[in-house]
């Protein structure tokens, strides 16, 4: 029995260290591009790079509620045989949403150009980050099955591979003058579709024909269990990179730059979180019926102790080194985000917090409880953070961040504390 803890305990962990190493590589091409555009480029530069990039993270927000979150929890209960067919349905329905995404957005910055609410630099910025965002989209998508049939390894070699590819096209374009958003966004596709055909082979002959019936079996289960995170996306967005956009469109395109350099110190932290979701929830999912509510307290103590620690020393790291590293990396001009760093230094703490209880909530899906958690932060968190912005400018925005993550934290608890005392109720209740 001791010996099968161990070998339990040791591939759990080379797992996690396997999903670290995925999300780390992604952290470090966020940041790589953030840093080339921040230093080559201009603080203008990097503010339009975070307006876009929160268009991005919308379509993948709402890519992952349709398809990857209910993926991760319904595809591990598949039986084998059924399975090449299931995966069949979801590359359609991957390739469907996330084109008419892509397209709904190109179409409503040309609008907005069209009627001069947004600058000409920026509606093409947008245009190649609509383009960008379908092979992103699908690179996620494969590294998510390789997540469903617990095989970080492969994912964090696709992610390593991106990143090389990336890092070796921005040391190329280093000496070349003039370049813009634009073409960091075309280096990006280039190198993202690669690694889709290159590493998309590898699952081709896993795919099968869906017969008729089960297309919308499977959509059903996709739906009511993603509709709720869908309806969540976008507060959501709206909580965390909706800042940068408010300050870009509010205040200047300046301002949301050095609110980037900032944040790009803490984003990474983030990733480290997406990793251990993108672990756990599987192994969760696959048992969530069958534990008590003693057991799930178990798992969400132990999950939240190590993220709490985890979360605690990340913060310290980036408050007491962060100034070095930012002025370092993008130089004096960036020198102004110092303040802003020193505040947001704080947002790990509360992204680490409400890692266990989302854990409970996906796992026993719970997506309506996800959502009302979603939406309630989003309400406490305008309230606080509207005066603080308006008040305190970029300052105000920085504050109005750490303020949003809070609030999320705490909605989410209240969720799962609910959700347990409604299965003592059960429990204790008269047959």
């Amino acid at each position: 029995v001791k010996n099968i803890r161990v070998r339990k305990l040791a591939s759990m962990s080379s797992r996690g260290m396997a999903s670290i190493a995925d999300q780390g590589a992604a952290a470090a091409i966020n940041f790589a591009v953030s840093i080339f555009i921040g230093r080559h480029l201009g603080v203008e530069a990097l503010g339009l790079f975070a307006i876009t990039n929160v268009f991005i993270l919308l379509v993948r927000s709402l890519q992952n509620s349709i398809v990857l979150e209910p993926m991760a929890v319904f595809g591990p209960r598949r039986p084998a045989e059924e399975y090449p067919r299931y995966f069949g349905f979801l590359v359609g329905l991957e390739g469907v949403s996330v084109f008419a995404f892509s397209v709904l957005f190109a179409a409503g910055s040309g609008v907005a150009y069209a009627f001069d609410l947004i600058a000409r630099d920026l509606f093409h910025v947008m245009l190649a980050s609509c383009i960008y965002i379908n092979f992103l989209c699908f690179q996620f998508f494969l590294r998510r099955q390789f997540y469903v049939d617990h095989r970080q390894f492969l994912a964090s070699i696709q992610s390593i591979s991106y990143l090389l590819l990336v890092m070796a096209g921005l040391a190329a374009l280093w000496q070349v003058e003039g370049l813009s958003v634009v073409d960091i966004y075309t280096l990006l596709s280039a190198c993202s579709l690669l690694v889709c055909v290159v590493q998309g082979g590898r699952f081709w002959s896993a795919m099968a024909r869906t017969k008729p019936g089960e297309v919308r079996s499977y959509w059903q289960d996709h739906w009511s269990f993603g509709k709720w995170i869908l309806l969540s996306v976008p507060f959501g967005i709206l909580t965390y990179q909706g800042f940068f956009a408010i300050v870009g469109f509010f205040i200047s395109q300046e301002a949301a730059g050095l609110l980037k350099a900032a944040e790009v110190f803490i984003a990474p932290f983030a990733q480290i979180v997406i990793g251990m979701q993108l672990m756990l929830v599987p192994m969760a999912s696959r048992n969530a019926d069958n534990m008590t509510v003693s057991q799930q307290k178990q798992l969400a103590f132990r999950t939240g102790a190590v993220f709490s620690v985890v979360s605690a020393a990340y913060s310290a790291l980036v408050y007491f080194g962060g100034e070095f590293f930012l002025v370092q990396l993008f130089g004096e001009k960036m020198r102004e985000a110092v303040p802003l760093l020193w505040i947001l230094a704080f947002i790990p703490i509360f992204r680490g917090l409400p890692m266990a209880a989302g854990l409970i909530l996906t796992s026993r899906k719970q997506a309506n409880l996800r959502f009302f958690s979603q939406f309630s932060s989003t309400v406490l968190a305008l309230v606080f953070c509207a005066p603080l912005i308006y008040f305190g400018g970029l300052t105000g925005a920085a504050i109005g961040m750490v303020v949003s993550q809070a609030c999320y934290a705490a909605t989410n608890w209240g969720c799962v504390l609910w959700l347990w005392r409604q299965d003592r109720l059960r429990v204790t209740a008269p047959v």
